[in-house]
């Protein structure tokens, strides 16, 4: 079994092309990490150093407060931290923000990156 300990960025280049030629597509990017597509299973994989432990922090988040709110009411989307250190969780469809009677910590994260996991309102991008 493959474990990762530290960013690679020639592993993760090599992962990517794995995954597209799995059937996953790429999804976006943001400054850290990319987000890859199959079905409902969505996979991000660190660019740089800080994606590698946003991936870690994402997963360890959810581990913690499983389907719970954390101190701030935050309830947090399934992620699952693979032992090469990128991040599988459910694919979310971001939530309409004009939606009313959004709970005020989802409009206090970052480009309102929540969406409905099983009914609940759950942040899906929280690194």
């Amino acid at each position: 079994m493959l474990v990762i300990k530290e960013y690679n960025s020639d592993y993760f280049e090599n992962f990517k092309e794995f995954l597209l030629e799995k059937g996953f597509a790429h999804i976006g990017s943001g400054h850290f990490r990319a987000g890859y597509r199959r079905k409902n299973i969505v996979i991000k994989v660190p660019e740089n150093k800080f994606g590698f432990e946003d991936n870690i922090l994402e997963a360890h988040a959810y581990k913690i407060y499983r389907n719970k709110p954390d101190k701030y009411g935050r309830v947090f989307a399934p992620a699952r931290l693979l032992t090469n250190a990128c991040v599988m969780m459910p694919f979310i469809t971001k939530i309409d923000e004009s939606e009313t009677n959004l709970p005020k910590w989802c409009l206090e994260i970052d480009n309102v990156q929540c969406g409905y996991y099983k009914d609940k309102i759950v942040v899906y991008d929280s690194a």
